[in-house]
């Protein structure tokens, strides 16, 4: 059985607090087939990625993961409601049954205005 792996990389974009959009994260896979099935985004509530959060209601935060191709992927959160307060979060991606490694989402303060 060849060994599969799922690494997530950093965040790559940014999301402020009041705004909506979304952020986000590379994915390299080895031993992971082209087109395998959609992955899962797990959100946790600390660094160590043990204690899985609940489900976000649908229209506030949304997790997703493109199919695999030539060994990578992406991730993407998206904000449909602003975050009302900066923190951290803390996200893992299950592919075809490999859990990746633990990376931190952060939200960040709003920018004041002049």
């Amino acid at each position: 059985m060849a060994v599969k792996s799922v690494a997530l990389g950093a965040q790559v974009s940014r999301m402020r607090v009041g705004q909506t959009g979304s952020v986000t994260f590379p994915v390299t896979t080895i031993g992971i087939t082209d087109g395998s099935p959609i992955g899962e985004v797990r959100f946790y509530s600390n660094e160590a990625g043990t204690n899985q959060m609940p489900a976000f209601p649908a229209n506030t935060i949304v997790g997703r993961v493109s199919a695999v191709a030539d060994g990578t992927a992406t991730v993407t959160i998206d904000y449909l409601t602003a975050p009302t307060v900066a923190g951290t979060a803390y996200i893992r991606v299950f592919i075809d049954g490999t859990l990746s490694n633990v990376r931190p989402l952060v939200v960040t303060a709003a920018v004041g205005r002049l």
